[in-house]
């Protein structure tokens, strides 16, 4: 069910992105850099970045009795239920916004 093939060095290598909307607030505003370790291996409570029903996410990924959720921190978003094949593209490792940073891992 989660596909985490990677290929090549640079597959392995950390990478940045910019969060686009507000999905995640208030630990992560809209337009703060969060770096992403993409041969992190996803545990409950992580943030990560998905691929999933033909699109990609940033959500906190939780596993719950079997089930597998990605979850907006934000309640004006739904929470979602992954209930076909997804890959995991990373987990979120830190964040930046405005000079400060976080760590997650």
């Amino acid at each position: 069910m989660i596909d985490e093939q990677q290929s090549g060095c640079a597959s392995h290598e950390p990478y940045a992105l910019q969060v686009t909307d507000d999905s995640m607030e208030p630990e992560f505003v809209k337009g703060c850099v969060i770096v992403v370790e993409p041969a992190g291996h996803a545990e409950n409570g992580n943030f990560i970045v998905v691929d999933y029903a033909n699109d990609t996410w940033f959500r906190q990924y939780v596993y719950s009795d079997g089930r597998h959720w990605l979850r907006a921190l934000n309640g004006d978003y739904d929470d979602m239920e992954v209930t076909g094949p997804f890959n995991i593209r990373g987990v979120v490792i830190s964040q930046s916004f405005k000079r400060q940073r976080k760590r997650y891992i």
